[in-house]
């Protein structure tokens, strides 16, 4: 991956928590807030409506993820609500 150095490549889990990047990202999401994480990123940064293409579009696909994710993660702490 690190050696893409003209597309921007990440891991994400299925949070959307992004788990590793690539230099391309790296300097994409660079100064962005939130950008741990790309449902946070769409959902809390005033600057994402500018950053995505179509941001409802790829918002609504994320958060259908995520709520894909949660339907099968029945153990899960995070999607349950349990905080440790």
């Amino acid at each position: 991956m690190d050696g893409w150095d003209r597309v921007a490549a990440y891991v994400v889990n299925e949070r959307l928590d992004v788990l590793a990047r690539n230099a391309v990202a790296t300097g994409l999401y660079d100064g962005l807030e939130h950008n741990d994480n790309l449902l946070r990123l769409a959902l809390l940064n005033p600057r994402a409506r500018e950053f995505y293409l179509d941001w409802e579009l790829d918002t609504r696909y994320k958060v259908a993820h995520l709520r894909a994710a949660a339907g099968t993660a029945h153990d899960d702490p995070f999607f349950c609500g349990a905080r440790s």
